[in-house]
């Protein structure tokens, strides 16, 4: 096993790879996420499962707290919708709070 330092928009990796891939507060820092979530989907096998977590712009305390010049903070509408046009199907999102924060889980399939 080998742990490699990649950029999500240019993974070193064939077509086809991985079943599971988990991306964690990441997505703020996209911004144009299709080209990320397409290079994803590339490299996910058929059936392969997508999970994003992320504090969506639902969340008062982290719009508040964290500023829009660097963090692209989006709304689990807004998330679905992207991970959506950028190929993948059965996308859903679960929201828990954690404390005070919310924390959302958008899960998608590769066709």
């Amino acid at each position: 096993m080998a742990l490699i330092l990649a950029d999500s928009e240019r993974i070193p990796y064939p077509a086809g790879r991985f079943n599971k891939v988990l991306a964690v507060h990441t997505i703020y820092f996209w911004s144009v996420p299709r080209n990320h979530l397409t290079e994803i989907l590339r490299t996910m096998a058929e059936g392969g499962r997508l999970v994003l977590g992320y504090r969506p712009r639902e969340d008062p305390g982290f719009t508040a707290a964290f500023p829009a010049a660097i963090y692209h903070i989006r709304t689990i509408g807004e998330t679905e919708a992207m991970v959506e046009r950028s190929g993948f199907r059965i996308v859903e999102t679960v929201v828990r709070n954690v404390g005070s924060r919310s924390i959302a889980w958008t899960v998608a399939e590769k066709p």
